[in-house]
Formats: structure tokens, sequence, C-alpha cells
């Protein structure tokens, strides 16, 4: 039983996250494996919402709770699910009156820096819904 939920949350966090795990803590490998398999075995199997949903509800979490660090892997989740670039955005951009302008803003300059964001810019600018005049800059 233990090793198929193991076998089966890798499963899902390769067809996510590549060679990335959101999961792996250095230094406390047996809390990664909890984690994942929690997460990625127990509760998947529980929520029956497609994994691109799953992918953008934990990226509004992940803002809420200030932890921007984990937003770029679960941005490349949420690519990999079938979340557009766009539905990220609007998704991060929701979630500013609720949690404040600057947890959303970290969100987004994740968002960009973590999926190389003038690949995005690019994009947004060929569907008509911004402009390339946007210069990206290190904050910090």
């Amino acid at each position: 039983m233990a090793q198929d939920r193991m076998e089966e949350s890798s499963a899902t966090v390769k067809a996510l996250y590549g060679t990335e795990n959101p999961c792996s803590i250095k230094g406390a490998p047996e809390l990664g494996e909890i984690m994942q398999k929690f997460i990625y075995s127990d509760v998947n199997n529980q929520v029956k919402m497609p994994l691109a949903q799953k992918e953008l509800l934990t990226l509004v979490v992940l803002t809420a709770n200030n932890t921007p660090e984990d937003i770029g892997i679960h941005v490349k989740g949420a690519l990999n699910a079938g979340a557009t670039p766009e539905e990220i955005r609007e998704t991060l951009y929701q979630c500013t009156p609720y949690v404040g302008f600057a947890r959303s803003k970290a969100a987004l300059i994740e968002r960009m820096e973590s999926r190389h964001g003038i690949h995005t810019v690019e994009a947004a600018h060929a569907l008509g819904l911004g402009s390339r005049d946007y210069d990206l800059v290190k904050i910090g």
C-alpha cells in the first residue's frame, strides 16, 4: 500500500513538474516523502477536479500565504496540466482584493521570473492582451 502511494504520487509529480519536486526538502527527505504521498496521492484522489484547477487553486493559496518562492514550480505544474498563461495571470490578479497588492505583486513577479517572463509578455502581446513595452527588473 505504502509503495503504491509513493509510485502513484511520483507519477503525478513527474507529470506536473518533470524532474522538479515541490515536496523535496533538503536535509529532510522523509518529510518530503510524507508530503508527497499525502498531497499527490491521498488528497489528489479525494479531490475530483482537473489537475489544472488544482494547480490554479494552489497558486491562490501560495499567494495568500505569501510564499512566492513556491509559485514558480506550481506555475510550471499548472501549464503542464493544461492551464493557459492567461488563466494563471488572471488567477493571481483575482487574489489582489483579498490578499493585498504586495502579496499579489510578489506572486506575479515570481510567475514572470520563473517562466522567463519575457515569453509571457510576448504571448500576451500576440493575443492583444498587453504590450512589449515592459522592462523586467530584478527587485531586491
